[in-house]
């Protein structure tokens, strides 16, 4: 064997500000610190130790002097909080200012020689940018009025090597805050705020149902036959059975399976799978709220959606007036003018009543011409660029079908939708949108245009469910 081959290869090239960061991590262990981390007890969030400062415990803290009497006892917090570090100043100095940050916001710790051990304060000239510190001390206020906590302890909880984004202009490539959303989270403000509103409003959403006495149920993600919607599924294989099953791309006829069972009131907050287009709107992967009620209409639909949607607004409203410095404890409703959200550049006011207008109706409205006329329809969708589906058939019947969304693949959106989407911000829930989705059975009596548009079930097709053939046709 050539003597070449035996050679190991050449390690990878460094970055030298990674290789700095190593240094570094190799100086905090020969100082005896963990550089990735062990158990803590007893942390408390930035939020809670900024909240433990009292104005009248550093006044007597002051009072005291530096050599204060037999029996003082320090009235000012002592707390222990850890954060990722986003900003050192005085790096070497015998007194280092550091901002640190968690999911509730940032302070201040101040390091200080005679205040730590030597080994604590030699391990402040080893810190960087990104990296998780634990720290201990009392809770003061600086002459410039910033809530401090004054070191007593510090130690490292884990050490980055990576370096963060830059301090000013912040993560500013939308790919990248996509794509590393654990970086994105702590460098970019507001971020975790999203991802905690989040999570809040999907709670709120379970109470609301909850309390209107909906079962939340689980219903299987692995299915037979992809059903309850139009839409292209991921496949995938079961080896124990030898089969092939569809990811959920809707949880409807399990669902309407309960409602036979004899469950009066069913919804599910669960995941489904589409593989069919993407972009900002759209995920191959999504979460979705179905619920079904059993000897209800569209009506009490209507009813539902409203009044939850108002309900999560009131929830997202109270929090931001309590993140505006609204006193403890108020649980007082939002005003009306509170109920008015932002939504990009829209004003969305949740308060007043949602307008309920038949689909038809807002068509006409926002484009100009009936949804029926065919022939402006396609020739506007032709103008814009959108594509219908043309073929044999009496009086060009299927190219009809195509625009109205009746016929469409499903990777190619309802045209209806694509031309009116963006004037109906404002305008939702729709009674009678082409191809939406919800009860299909569920019409207004005596509108038969109406209920053509919500798309009432043939006889023999079980849940809306496409028969093999045309979903062969359609894909």
């Amino acid at each position: 064997m050539p003597e070449e081959a035996s050679q190991p290869a050449p390690p990878p090239s460094v970055h030298h500000l990674e290789a700095q960061r190593r240094a570094n991590r190799d100086a905090a262990a020969a100082l005896g610190f963990s550089p990735y981390g062990q158990r803590v007890d007893g942390l408390m969030t930035l939020a809670q130790a900024r909240a433990k400062h009292s104005q009248a415990a550093d006044e007597a803290h002051a009072a005291a002097g530096k050599a204060p009497p037999a029996g003082y006892v320090d009235g000012r917090a002592e707390v222990s909080i850890a954060g990722r570090i986003t900003n050192h100043r005085g790096k070497g100095a015998k007194l280092q200012w550091i901002d640190l940050r968690d999911s509730t916001g940032v302070i201040q710790i101040a390091v200080q020689l005679q205040s730590l051990s030597e080994r604590a304060f030699k391990l402040a000239d080893q810190l960087d940018l990104g990296d998780i510190v634990v720290a201990t001390g009392r809770v003061t206020k600086t002459r410039a009025g910033e809530v401090t906590v004054w070191c007593s302890d510090l130690s490292l909880a884990t050490k980055s090597l990576s370096q963060p984004p830059e301090k000013h202009a912040g993560l500013t490539d939308v790919e990248t805050r996509y794509r590393q959303r654990y970086v994105d989270m702590w460098a970019t403000p507001g971020t975790m705020d999203v991802f905690t509103l989040r999570s809040r409003i999907v709670a709120r959403i379970r109470r609301f149902m909850d309390e209107r006495s909906y079962l939340e149920v689980e219903t299987p993600m692995l299915q037979v036959l992809a059903g309850g919607a139009a839409a292209r599924p991921f496949v995938t294989h079961m080896n124990a059975l030898d089969i092939k099953l569809f990811m959920r791309i809707a949880p409807e006829l399990y669902l309407k399976r309960l409602l036979v069972g004899g469950m009066p009131r069913v919804y599910e907050i669960n995941r489904n799978f589409r593989n069919e287009g993407l972009d900002k709107q759209h995920n191959p992967e999504f979460t979705m709220l179905e619920a079904y009620h059993a000897f209800g209409d569209v009506e009490t639909v209507m009813n539902l959606t409203e009044e939850l949607i108002r309900d999560a607004a009131t929830m997202v409203a109270i929090e931001r007036r309590d993140a505006g410095g609204s006193p403890d404890g108020d649980d007082s409703l939002p005003a009306a003018d509170e109920l008015k959200l932002p939504f990009g550049e829209l004003m969305v006011d949740y308060g007043s009543p949602f307008l309920r207008a038949p689909y038809p109706e807002l068509f006409e409205r926002n484009l100009g011409f009936a949804m029926t006329d065919t022939a402006r329809v396609i020739a506007e969708a032709g103008r814009r660029g959108m594509k219908t589906q043309r073929g044999p058939g009496a009086a060009g019947q299927r190219a009809v079908r195509g625009v109205r969304g009746e016929e469409r693949r499903p990777d190619a959106p309802d045209v209806h939708h694509r031309l009116s989407q963006r004037h109906l911000a404002a305008d939702a829930p729709q009674a009678g949108q082409p191809g939406a989705g919800g009860p299909r059975r569920l019409v207004h009596r005596g509108d038969g245009d109406r209920a053509a548009l919500h798309g009432a079930e043939r006889p023999g097709r079980a849940g809306g469910q496409v028969p093999r053939a045309a979903r062969r046709r359609r894909r």
